[in-house]
């Protein structure tokens, strides 16, 4: 539960947020019509005014943990990353406007970008009005609790069990043959590994896991209530996402396999699993939504 400082300092958050998008919605929303030069300085303007706001209210979009923060957050980050082409476009009808020889100057990196983008979407069978964002995020797991306190509490009970037991045991030891006895560390912790990697899957488990992808660079985060977790990945360029059976996790009953994921691999070759408790339908979705991503602006 969020302590009445930390509310009240979200909430402020939350208002700067919605101030910001106020301000956005009309560059999107509003035709310029039959446009003056006077109406695209101010929107120039306007432009220049929402980034430069936009650099101090990043680093504080992660205060903003409940559903409607959530949404606001993922929502200014994707208006964000649309400034630079509208921006563009502005500039480019100022041109016509003002009639300035440097302004007319044809972008042509600029139209590169553009065709490759519709040839990748084209390819993909997405078309070239649907939009793709220049950031993904993703939620991937909304947290299963019921998995979760099943797979804590035999961990729990695994653990507990071998603490007692390699106390008892060692300690019985030590009678006999003295610090020597300490040597049986090294086998019992085969099991304490095995105890906290059970308690530290359930916590996965129970967490709601989200990514953000940007390019090639890759954002996991994990939240259960006020503790947020994250890991930062590089994709391998040459890697598209799958579902499979990761190489570590939770098994399937007494099948002894590993529940199919999401999986994805960085650049070291390290496994990268997904959405592990979601179901197929869910797993395909994100695939495809990962996969198209990475199509168009992954490495």
């Amino acid at each position: 539960m969020l302590q009445p400082q930390e509310f009240h300092h979200s909430e402020e958050v939350l208002l700067k947020a919605n101030l910001w998008l106020t301000r956005f919605e009309p560059l999107v929303k509003e035709e310029l019509g039959i446009p003056d030069v006077q109406t695209v300085r101010g929107r120039l303007g306007t432009v220049h005014a929402l980034r430069e706001e936009y650099q101090s209210l990043e680093g504080l979009l992660h205060t903003l943990q409940d559903n409607q923060g959530l949404v606001v957050a993922s929502t200014i980050r994707q208006a964000a990353s649309q400034l630079g082409s509208i921006q563009g476009e502005l500039q480019r009808a100022l041109a016509l406007l003002t009639g300035e020889p440097s302004s007319k100057q044809v972008d042509l990196q600029a139209i590169q970008d553009i065709l490759a983008e519709r040839q990748a979407k084209q390819e993909l069978g997405v078309s070239s009005s649907e939009i793709v964002p220049e950031v993904l995020e993703l939620r991937t797991s909304n947290g299963n609790w019921a998995a979760a306190s099943g797979f804590g509490l035999f961990g729990l009970g695994w653990t507990s069990f071998t603490l007692i037991h390699s106390i008892l045991f060692i300690g019985g030891f030590k009678q006999a043959i003295g610090w020597l006895a300490l040597g049986f560390l090294g086998f019992y912790s085969i099991f304490y590994a095995v105890g906290i990697g059970m308690l530290v899957g359930a916590l996965n488990t129970a967490s709601i896991e989200s990514i953000r992808m940007e390019g090639d660079n890759l954002i996991v985060r994990r939240t259960l209530g006020r503790w947020v977790r994250e890991k930062t990945y590089v994709l391998d360029a040459r890697m598209r996402a799958a579902i499979g059976r990761p190489q570590t996790g939770m098994t399937n009953g007494n099948k002894g396999q590993t529940r199919p994921a999401v999986l994805l691999n960085d650049v070291r070759g390290k496994e990268i699993a997904l959405c592990r408790d979601g179901n197929h339908l869910v797993q395909q979705d994100i695939v495809e939504q990962i996969n198209r991503y990475r199509k168009i602006y992954g490495g």
